[in-house]
């Protein structure tokens, strides 16, 4: 859905009972809430073929990120989420972190002096 919608997802993390993510459109013609109610749908489906007992909300909370916003706070949050848990200490670690279209580590390499 990300990559249809001209956008890449610098990270996500499946949580016990949620989901962060990040998406970010890869240029102006990007179109991340596509690429977010995209994803929705596909796996929603997919739940109801596979897991019928387990269905995503309604709706979701989303959060724009401006140019002038720290976005990668916003993905240090999502990193260190697991860790603020008590799910694992080191956050590479926690298996249901990753990105789609770049690489985790590549992504946080600048925020190591955060």
């Amino acid at each position: 859905a990300a990559e249809e919608c001209d956008s890449f997802v610098p990270i996500y993390c499946f949580m016990p009972d949620h989901l962060h993510v990040l998406i970010r459109g890869r240029s102006p013609n990007g179109r991340p809430k596509q690429a977010m109610d995209l994803f929705k749908g596909r796996t929603a489906s997919w739940f109801v073929d596979n897991h019928p007992n387990i269905h995503w909300q309604k709706d979701y909370y989303d959060h724009i990120i401006r140019r002038r916003d720290d976005w990668k706070g916003h993905a240090r949050y999502v990193l260190l989420n697991p860790v603020l848990a008590n799910l694992v200490e080191d956050p590479f670690a926690y298996p249901f972190t990753g990105c789609i279209g770049a690489d985790l580590h590549e992504v946080f390499w600048d925020l190591s002096d955060m």
